[in-house]
């Protein structure tokens, strides 16, 4: 008799433990960070960076503009798919899950490699010839240009007042480095506006 009672209470425990385990995972679902963190999906962090790294579909991002694995050396795809990751809203690709976990180890050290690299990837062609800030003339001119990585992206500026200028609206100065993009949105508007005035009002007459 004592043994079936002493069963019965065993289980009992058994369903609390579960029951209660089941609470905490459920309020940790809406925040996988444990920091406050609203969460996005199956658990996937919006606060990119409060892991370390999230989902690479989580955020909106810029698209990595290296060939080759920052930590490794390899070329990315030599290793089968690249290892893709986000880091504050910048993605960067691995040729294996090994150069993830070096790269987490020192990530300062590995951003300054990547941004050394898209600079010299990306001067030659960079489609300014002066500050997207101040419109200085930037080779030539009378103070060295600074070199500025933004969302994997180069942008130079004049001096570094024009860098914390263009911290405080990055957007605003970007849309300069694509103005065709802005043409095509001025283009849309345009079309629309002449559909419109060409279109008779209603109760007009026709023209005859």
């Amino acid at each position: 008799m004592l043994k079936g009672v002493s069963m019965k209470r065993s289980i009992r425990m058994a369903l609390l433990v579960m029951v209660g385990l089941g609470l905490i995972s459920s309020a940790f679902a809406g925040d996988c960070c444990g920091k406050g963190a609203a969460c996005k999906g199956k658990g996937t962090c919006a606060m990119v960076g409060a892991h370390g790294a999230g989902s690479e579909a989580a955020v909106k991002t810029a698209a990595y503009p290296l060939d080759k694995c920052i930590v490794s050396g390899e070329k990315l795809g030599g290793m089968g798919d690249p290892v893709v990751k986000v880091y504050d809203g910048r993605e960067v690709k691995f040729c294996c899950n090994g150069c993830v976990a070096k790269f987490e180890k020192d990530k300062a050290g590995y951003f300054k490699k990547i941004d050394d690299a898209i600079i010299v990837a990306q001067k030659p062609t960079y489609p300014m010839t002066t500050c997207v800030v101040s419109g200085e003339k930037l080779d030539g001119g009378e103070m060295t240009p600074v070199d500025y990585v933004y969302n994997n992206q180069l942008v130079r500026f004049c001096c570094n007042h024009c860098v914390d200028q263009f911290k405080k609206d990055p957007e605003k100065y970007m849309s300069k480095l694509h103005p065709e993009k802005a043409v095509e949105k001025t283009s849309d508007k345009t079309d629309v506006k002449t559909e419109q005035s060409a279109a008779p009002e209603s109760g007009s007459p026709a023209p005859h």
